[in-house]
Order: structure tokens, then sequence, then C-alpha cells
């Protein structure tokens, strides 16, 4: 029994503690060999909400990658670049002898229905620099992490990070049309450095990207007004379709061109910048041992959410439990999501890795749970974390003084990549945990 005790899911009873007692008895039969016992169900278990400063999230290895500068009127300032290395598309291929340079062209595509957060009618500026050192395809990079660049701008963009426009280029001895995307004209410096490369630094990637050590996509830092600016995503992604495909052109002898593309996934990153601003935001991250009835999670290494169960382990001290189900359902307040300001499409519930810790660590039901959920659906995310509860319940049955760091609830990196924030509403009754159990000694 004392092994079966160890992995039971155990949940506590809050000071508002309520529950129905159904007369029904059932067999759970995905619990073992039970036996028949009643079945309660409470979803008044308390929960203390409280907003947590993001800790270093990965920012490498993505499908897309957000690129813009914003002021969100409840979250504050936001800024997100863009580091990627740049290699030759045909490695060995020079530029023949006696050619005459004339100009080059970054052009990075956005996602084909990609979300925008923010207001895609503010004009916003983007530099181009040369980066100092190169992205390391062997290394995880962090939003931690300081991308460092040259002082020298090598290319500049005014315009809308957002547009739905096809644009026609050069290509060959004609013009195409470019999907809608980030087209930035190249300073005649750099693209004379592309255009002098020697020999030696085009015969392979790595060497290239050594001679060039990569560039980076900033945002021009500027005092935006509540409600301007907006973030974008991009697509680095390799293609065989002209039109879409990232690139830097370098036209030259007035027809031809020699292109080079980026590093994809592995050899490209984020960098981000967030500035809280609201009253309410900033009160909670200076105070996240207090609790609130709302709470708040942004994309870009913003902020997320921390729940605390505090009397998760009260209901196993008349008796062992055994829990059927645990779900936890996270609920937006009204009128804080969409327009300019969309909720994210997929959330993540993770755990500190340690008591106050605020590292985010994978729940066991992220991996094992096929039901895990976490997709907004009628202004709601829903979370199956049952296998979680039944680790708990085992921490709190070896040793009833044990310390439950609580559950961690922030935007996911990747999958989807978005640029989005979440107010939730964490008042009793609304941001709840359902908890279905069986008291074995009934």
């Amino acid at each position: 029994m004392n092994n079966l005790i160890k992995w039971l899911p155990v949940l506590a009873l809050g000071a508002f503690f309520s529950c129905n007692k159904y007369k029904d008895s059932i067999s759970l039969s995905e619990q073992g060999n039970l036996g028949k016992y009643g079945l309660s169900r409470s979803d008044t278990f308390t929960i203390e909400a409280a907003t947590w400063a993001e800790d270093s999230i990965p920012v490498s290895n993505l499908n897309y990658f957000l690129l813009g500068q914003m002021n969100d009127p409840l979250f504050g300032e936001a800024m997100a670049g863009v580091a990627a290395n740049l290699y030759p598309v045909q490695p060995g291929v020079v530029f023949p002898t006696g050619s005459r340079l004339d100009s080059a062209v970054l052009f990075i595509p956005y996602p084909p229905g990609s979300n925008f957060y923010g207001n895609p009618a503010t004009i916003q500026q983007i530099s181009a620099y040369r980066l100092k050192e190169r992205i390391k395809a062997d290394r995880a990079y962090y939003s931690s992490d300081k991308m460092e660049k040259e002082a020298q701008r090598i290319g500049f963009y005014r315009g809308l990070v957002k547009s739905s426009s096809f644009d026609s280029m050069r290509y060959g001895k004609g013009k195409i049309l470019f999907y809608p995307g980030l087209r930035m004209r190249l300073s005649s410096d750099f693209a004379d450095i592309l255009f002098r490369a020697p020999a030696s630094a085009t015969q392979s990637r790595d060497a290239f990207a050594e001679y060039i050590r990569g560039i980076a996509l900033v945002p021009d830092e500027r005092d935006l007004n509540r409600g301007e600016g907006g973030v974008a995503l991009l697509d680095l992604n390799p293609s065989q379709l002209i039109a879409v495909k990232p690139r830097i052109l370098v036209y030259y002898n007035d027809t031809a061109q020699l292109e080079y593309e980026f590093g994809y996934k592995t050899t490209a990153a984020n960098f981000f910048k967030t500035e809280a601003r609201s009253a309410a935001l900033t009160e909670q991250l200076a105070n996240p041992a207090k609790a609130y009835g709302e709470a708040f999670a942004q994309a870009m290494a913003g902020c997320k959410t921390h729940f605390r169960l505090p009397y998760l382990g009260n209901l196993v001290k008349n008796g062992n439990v055994v829990i059927h189900k645990a779900e936890l359902i996270a609920v937006l307040k009204d009128g804080t999501a969409g327009g300019y300001y969309p909720a994210p499409a997929r959330l993540n519930l993770g755990r500190p890795f340690s008591l106050n810790r605020p590292r985010s660590a994978s729940i066991i039901d992220f991996s094992e749970n096929p039901d895990y959920g976490g997709v907004l659906n009628n202004n709601q995310y829903r979370f199956n974390i049952t296998f979680q509860m039944q680790k708990t319940i085992g921490q709190y049955a070896a040793n009833p003084d044990y310390k439950d760091p609580g559950l961690l609830l922030f935007i996911p990196t990747d999958n989807p990549v978005s640029g989005s924030r979440a107010v939730f509403d964490t008042r009793p009754g609304k941001t709840r945990l359902v908890l279905t159990y069986t008291k074995l000694n009934d």
C-alpha cells in the first residue's frame, strides 16, 4: 500500500472548500484494481495567483522569429530583434572578374496567416547591423544572452512591419512579385564587403559565417505612445520558391545577382527587451508573494503567472486519496484580449524548478498525457494535470511538511511562436482547479 500511496494524486482542501459526494460508486480502472469507492468532485480549491518576471527562455532553434517595438497599454514597452548567420547560396562562387556592383537588398517574408501583436498601422524603423560574433549551431541561446553588434548601421527600413501587399523586385533580366515581407536596401559599404569577399571565405558556409559574422535586425527604440507599435513574425525557413525565400540579393552588371541565405533555425536567434509600465503589473512584479484577483503573462520573456495551492496537503490529513482527474481551468479576464492584442493560441503549464525559483520546468503531463490541453477555447485554457497531482500527493504522503512550489502558466517560446499576452481572472470561481477523487478510507 505504501508504494501505491507514493503515487496517489492529492489536491488540497481550500479555505472555501466544498464538494459533492456522488452516491454512485466506480471502479477506477486507470488507478489499478482498487475496487469500488465513493467518488467526490470539487472545483473550489483555493488558488493564490501572482505575476512573476519571466526567467531566461530559449530564443534559438525556433520556427519563426519576432521583430518590432510596441507600447502595450496594459503591459508597457516591448522590443524584439533578430540575429542570424549569413551564408552563400552557392559556396565557392564569386563575382566574375571585372564585374560592376549595383546594390544589395534584404528580403524576409512574413509567414502566411501569422498573427500581429499590436497596432499594425504604426510606422517603425528597423536597422541592420553586423554581429560581432556569429551564431553557433551547437549552442543554445537564451533571452538573457546579449547579441553584440557593430556600431555602424548597414541597412535601414522605415515603414510598416506587417504588410499584406506583394512587391516586385528585380530578378535576372526581369521582375517578380515577392510575398509580403520585410524589404530593406543595404548600404553600399556592406554590399561592397560581400562583393569583395575573398575566395577563401566563400568556399564553405562556416568560413563565410566567420567572414561576415552574421546580421542583426533591431528596431530603433523610440518613445511610442500607449497603443502604438507592434511585433510581427519573420520566416527564415529556406525555400525553393523564389518569391518566398528569405535572402540577400547582391545585384551586379545590371541584370545579374548573387544570393545569400540566412541561418534558419539552428543559426538564428531572437533577443527581447520588455519594460512593465502599468501600475497593476509593476505592483505584482515587485510583490510576487502576495495574491491578486488578476494575473499576467506576456511573450518575449515578459512575465508569467504563478499559482499557489496553499492547502494542497489538507486533503490527505484524514486518510489517503486517489485522484481520478485533476483539471486546471485558466480564464481570461473579460475585455483584455482581442483586436490589436490577441490572447495566445496556446499556453504551457509548468512548475518552478524549486520553491520560489522562477525558471520553468515541465510537469509530467506535458510529455506523458495526450490530454494535457492548453489550447484557447471559449475564453479559457484547460489543462489535464492528473499525473502531476499523482506525483504531488506522493510527496505530501511521504512528508506532511513538504512545500509545494506551485504551478507556472506561461506563453510558449515555440509551437507556435507568437507575440501575445494574457490577463487571467484569478478571483474565486473563475480560474479554478477541478478535482475528481476518491477517499480510500470511505
